[in-house]
């Protein structure tokens, strides 16, 4: 298109010059015709003649020089030049994505597998991100068995292109109690009034087999020698009574029957375990999971800078091109979770309690940086886990002992349970994030800075801080 019409132009331009010769031609012939009159010599007529010819032939060919140049310029300017594909990261979930972004800058491209207000402890694989990882040169993760989804990752051959970085590597984890709400059996050591209080229980279930008292009269007795246990002050410390407690309760409302129900309590006070043979391997398995590790390091900025430095090494080594720039963003980085640390043990340093109740298990490596203590609502390491009745008597009890008058909720989570614990008690409700992902109210630009520093000045409400 460009061609043809600079083709016309240069036509049309030829045209004016044949026009301007011809001109030239009758100036040229007028002074030929008076050259006598002129006083003009044959031979400067002659020069003046080659002097026109020249300069025309000159002005065409610079003109169509000209016009090559120009359709050369504009075909290369039509030319789409080659995109070099940047190095391409994916991360897991969200802390892992800011601190990653902040480590690439420019030089890499960065996404994540988790939405925004998506929930990593429920996040499964599925053909979207297989696609997505397909394309990916690294997947960050934090490990701890956060993501366990990791595992099929590693074993399959359709990502063993992929480097995979445990983000977490090196950091030493705090472990915690996985509780089963009901497998203590009689594996636990009782004090000495606890083993009296079994011994009798055991000594009236003795009596029923043989005969000498009937079901009713059992349960009848179990709870008498319970409620005395109670009024000598022991109340319900000990696990194996809570589930004599409970048991008792299901008889009660109807939901076992009498010589299920003190079978059961009669394999608790003798430690027997509770499960048949068959079912021996889902309670050896149970037992492995009596202790598991807290995945929550994020949420100390000094062990975050340890993630961080993890995340560029790995970086640096797979892409050494661009080494240096990663290296220099992480030493940038780590720089200002050190100036959020000093912020957290100021802001810190003048409050008048030490205690609070944050929604679930996530803030252990927080509350251990900042010298503070924790009972999380939803005791385990996973927002879902169930809350008994139980759960929720520690809590209260927890709460009074302690002065407890916010508990705290996240964002993407159902607040009713700590609504329930804050109406019972008087209290209130505040935010304190987990950082697993950012809310539906979040900007987009919302930093790992910007929620920490959140969670503090919530913090520092709920601690009485001046």
């Amino acid at each position: 298109m460009y061609k043809n019409l600079l083709l016309n132009i240069l036509i049309i331009f030829n045209n004016y010059l044949i026009l301007e010769y011809r001109g030239l031609l009758r100036i040229y012939r007028f002074i030929n015709k008076n050259s006598r009159i002129l006083g003009m010599k044959g031979s400067q007529i002659a020069a003046i003649g080659g002097g026109i010819a020249a300069a025309v032939i000159i002005a065409v060919f610079l003109t169509i020089g000209e016009s090559q140049n120009e359709m050369i310029s504009t075909e290369s300017q039509n030319q789409v030049a080659p995109v070099e594909e940047k190095f391409l990261v994916y991360t897991t979930f969200y802390p892992l994505h800011q601190f990653t972004q902040n480590i690439a800058g420019d030089s890499a491209e960065v996404k994540t597998l988790i939405p925004t207000n998506g929930d990593p402890h429920a996040f499964e694989l599925g053909p979207k991100t297989i696609v997505d990882l397909s394309k990916a040169d690294m997947l960050v993760y934090n490990g701890v068995d956060f993501e366990p989804y990791i595992d099929e990752i590693k074993s399959s051959p359709d990502f063993s292109h992929l480097v995979l970085v445990d983000s977490s590597e090196g950091i030493t984890f705090l472990e915690g109690e996985k509780h089963d709400h009901g497998a203590h059996g009689g594996h636990e050591e009782h004090d000495e009034h606890t083993e009296e209080f079994l011994e009798e229980i055991a000594h009236i279930i003795e009596e029923f087999e043989h005969g000498h008292i009937s079901e009713s009269q059992t349960i009848e007795s179990i709870e008498q020698i319970l409620g005395e246990h109670e009024d000598d002050g022991h109340g319900h410390g000990e696990g194996v009574i809570e589930e004599i407690e409970t048991l008792l309760h299901e008889i009660e409302d109807g939901h076992m029957e009498d010589p299920e129900g003190i079978e059961e309590i009669h394999h608790l006070v003798s430690g027997e375990d509770v499960h048949d043979e068959e079912n021996t391997d889902v309670h050896d398995e149970e037992h492995e999971l009596d202790h598991v590790y807290d995945p929550h390091v994020w949420l100390d900025p000094l062990l975050a800078k340890k993630q961080v430095m993890n995340i560029a090494f790995h970086m640096a080594e797979s892409d050494p091109d661009n080494s240096q720039v990663y290296l220099g963003n992480a030493e940038l980085y780590s720089a200002q979770l050190d100036t959020l640390d000093q912020e957290i043990r100021t802001q810190l340093s003048t409050c008048k309690k030490d205690t609070f109740v944050p929604f679930h298990n996530a803030f252990s490596y927080f509350a251990e940086r900042y010298s503070l203590h924790t009972l999380a609502v939803i005791q385990e390491f996973s927002p879902e886990a169930p809350v008994t009745a139980k759960d929720i008597e520690e809590l209260i009890h927890f709460a009074e002992d302690n002065d407890i008058k916010y508990f705290f909720t996240e964002e993407n989570r159902d607040p009713k349970l700590a609504e329930r614990l804050a109406s019972e008690l008087g209290g209130d409700i505040l935010l304190f994030s987990p950082l697993e992902s950012l809310a539906e109210g979040d900007n987009h630009d919302t930093t790992y800075f910007d929620k920490m520093r959140s969670n503090v000045d919530n913090l520092k409400i709920a601690l009485e801080c001046s």
